[in-house]
């Protein structure tokens, strides 16, 4: 088995910068997470898996004893789980603060957890954002937070309410919440992958209310707002990939043959990109996500296919968006061109870092043996909170 994944590690290097820098391990595991993904059912086995708190919770505890996670450089961090938030029952959510520290929050990060619109490892990134929360202590702040809220709801490890609108109502309301209980503390609005996509939906709901909410009301605006690999179109096709890779093996004239070998040699090319996320795992998430009466256009179901500077410019933070994301993931493409429509609509800084894929600083801190790699993207998001919240520094946004 290690023979197959040696060979087949060095048949797809060759194409990649990223894989260049991988090691067999790190190679390993792309490709799990790569089949695992594309064969996700959100009540299938895999679903029960990612909303399975205790092997997750087990996960963390086994990760907590080998790194002493629950002891930080300036004090103890605690994780409290906060359940039926504001007694909304199966409203739940996560704090990572620092108990010792009696004054308010200066900065809380408000995150939504990737993984898809149906998960729930919420316990898989604890340890990162408590790494961040070290960082961000040393970097100049008295008392940082982080709250991850629990947007599916689940009975019997099944998950129910699973579709559109029903993640944004509870998103929107958990952040009414914190916002209530902390009004002197600057929230920053965070999501990885699909949570990206979650978060700016709810970014779109606080600057106009969705009619679909409940109850819905007038959200305050977070301060700033930070996004990792953001999925920014929920249908995803990668045509620009079909069209570079016919243009490269001449293929792109009217000799091209059927529609089976068009599949087929699309499907040779996804086999080969370095990333774990494909089109049939996008496929897979926004199946899972839309309600009968969706429509594609809907810019709170898929903020990606909003093009217009009005209304990007109500919404985008007073302080600004900071998007990281790898130049060799599978959607640089899409995330590129969207993030060009935000830069026309107001103050919006982008790292597109060379050999690194979706959701790279997540990746690399769990599975780089490299402490150099695996600080990277903590040190990156730090630094970005830091010159947007602390500093406010001017030529943050400016292009280089």
């Amino acid at each position: 088995m290690v023979n197959f994944f040696y060979k087949s590690r060095k048949l797809n290097v060759k194409n990649s910068s990223y894989l260049k820098n991988t090691n067999l391990f790190e190679f390993i595991v792309i490709k799990i997470l790569k089949h695992q993904l594309k064969n996700f059912k959100p009540n299938g086995i895999g679903g029960v898996i990612l909303n399975d708190f205790k092997l997750f919770k087990f996960f963390h505890k086994y990760r907590n004893y080998g790194t002493s996670l629950h002891l930080n450089l300036l004090g103890i961090i605690k994780i409290d789980k906060i359940k039926n938030i504001n007694g909304l029952k199966g409203f739940n959510g996560f704090w990572i603060h620092n108990p010792d520290k009696t004054y308010a929050h200066d900065l809380i990060l408000f995150y939504i957890h990737g993984g898809g619109f149906n998960s729930n490892p919420s316990y898989l990134y604890i340890e990162f954002l408590n790494s961040l929360l070290e960082s961000l202590f040393l970097k100049g702040f008295k008392n940082p937070a982080v709250f991850i809220p629990s947007f599916v709801k689940r009975k019997n490890s099944i998950i129910i309410d699973q579709q559109y609108p029903q993640q944004l109502n509870r998103l929107s309301k958990i952040w009414n919440y914190i916002n209530e209980i902390n009004p002197n503390s600057n929230i920053v609005l965070m999501g990885d992958s699909t949570g990206g996509t979650l978060a700016l939906s709810l970014l779109l709901h606080i600057t106009k209310p969705n009619k679909l909410i409940e109850n819905s009301t007038q959200l305050k605006k977070p301060l700033a707002m930070l996004l990792i690999s953001p999925v920014t179109n929920i249908f995803y096709h990668n045509s620009k990939l079909q069209y570079e890779y016919n243009l490269e093996h001449d293929l792109s004239n009217d000799e091209f043959s059927s529609e089976d070998d068009n599949n087929n040699i699309l499907s040779e090319v996804l086999d080969n990109c370095p990333d774990f996320i494909t089109e049939k795992t996008i496929a897979n998430w926004s199946e899972s996500y839309l309600s009968d009466y969706s429509n594609k256009l809907d810019p709170y179901l898929n903020p990606g296919m909003c093009e217009s500077i009005d209304v990007w410019s109500k919404a985008i933070p007073s302080i600004g968006i900071s998007i990281i994301y790898g130049e060799e993931e599978y959607l640089s493409n899409d995330i590129a061109q969207f993030t060009k429509i935000l830069k026309s609509a107001g103050k919006v800084k982008v790292d597109a870092i060379s050999r690194e894929i979706h959701n790279w600083p997540i990746l690399n801190y769990y599975v780089s043996k490299d402490n150099k790699k695996k600080s990277k993207g903590i040190e990156l998001i730090s630094e970005r909170l830091t010159n947007m919240i602390l500093w406010q520094t001017p030529s943050h946004f400016e292009d280089y």
